[in-house]
């Protein structure tokens, strides 16, 4: 009998001198690389919005309709489709050339403009008095990605951010199949950047990140969409995100034995690719300071993250809290006990 490790929830520390100030309760699921539970903290059930941390399954449309080969697609493009890249200039220029190639305008997109969360490149927009647009949006990437796949697949883009649209039905097809259930069922909202986004139990998102590990059993057409976007993940990891992203310093920094992606409203979904883990969490009151911690918490018990990597990626594993002054005057820390 399958057997499953319950442990409560993950809590992350937050403190001032020797006091705790601030406590976070996180909800996590690990899986194996079949997708079965291993370890669940808390609630495996909880009803999530997985939000941007499945950016990764949503390209596997796109590349499963044919556009890699189509459009002489990089693995660069794979990359941005996947990300929730910070809107640097090698990242708006990406999508902005990938538009062209499609000849597609930058108003076709639905996601909104929104400040680039790279602070370079948004004090040079400020300097030059430029407005940010629909390119500096973390969600551009994905949203070309999309508008590519109707391309290919010869279906009218328009209004692709509705539910019953070709492209989302297609892509909640997609994550049926990796989640292992029926998404059409899903209670369902809208993201941030204008498309549908599904409450799903924790549980499920975790099974349906462990395709990434390659060890299911999947069609040869779906298996290879997985390999393409796993190793665009590693090999562009830039593109996730941006400089100083968790996401972005973890797949680098752990040379490629971790893929990870984060979503709003404190998400993190994690695969090991050197041990056959994957997990997703969700904190329960959304802090991304809390979920950044557990996910890679959940990296070092997982086996995803060396000693070595541990101590080089120390700024986002054994985070620090500063004052205005620069000065430390605390930490965040997952306590001993809930790692037993």
């Amino acid at each position: 009998m399958h057997r499953i490790e319950r442990l409560a929830n993950l809590e992350v520390h937050v403190t001032r001198g020797q006091t705790v100030e601030s406590r976070h309760l996180v909800d996590a699921v690990v899986v194996d690389s079949k997708g079965q539970v291993v370890t669940v903290y808390g609630n495996e059930q909880a009803l999530v919005f997985p939000r941007s941390s499945i950016k990764m399954l949503q390209a596997v449309s796109l590349v499963e309709s044919g556009a890699i080969e189509k459009f002489s697609l990089s693995q660069a493009h794979l990359a941005i489709a996947s990300s929730s890249h910070w809107g640097d200039e090698k990242h708006t220029s990406l999508v902005g050339a990938w538009l062209n190639q499609l000849s597609l305008e930058i108003e076709d997109l639905v996601c909104h403009p929104h400040e680039p969360y790279d602070e370079k490149t948004r004090r040079q927009l400020i300097r030059s008095g430029q407005p940010s647009n629909r390119l500096h949006n973390n969600c551009s990437g994905k949203h070309t990605g999309l508008l590519c796949t109707c391309l290919m697949l010869k279906e009218n883009f328009k209004f692709y951010e509705k539910w019953d649209h070709f492209i989302q039905i297609r892509l909640r097809k997609v994550l049926s199949e990796l989640a292992g259930i029926d998404m059409e069922k899903a209670p369902w909202g809208v993201d941030g950047c204008g498309i549908p986004t599904y409450a799903v139990p924790l549980d499920s998102l975790a099974t349906a990140f462990s395709a990434l590990l390659l060890d299911r059993a999947w069609s040869p057409d779906r298996l290879a969409a997985l390999k393409a976007i796993q190793a665009a993940v590693i090999t562009e990891p830039h593109l996730i995100a941006g400089e100083s992203a968790f996401c972005t310093d973890m797949i680098r920094g752990s040379r490629g034995k971790v893929v990870v992606k984060t979503g709003a409203e404190g998400v993190y979904c994690g695969a090991c690719l050197n041990t056959g883990f994957a997990f997703a969490l969700k904190v329960k009151d959304g802090a991304t300071r809390a979920s950044e911690l557990a996910a890679a918490i959940l990296l070092q018990r997982l086996g995803g993250l060396s000693p070595e990597d541990v101590v080089s990626l120390a700024r986002h594993t054994r985070p620090v809290i500063h004052n205005w002054e620069g000065k430390i005057v605390g930490k965040r820390f997952v306590p001993e006990q809930e790692l037993a």
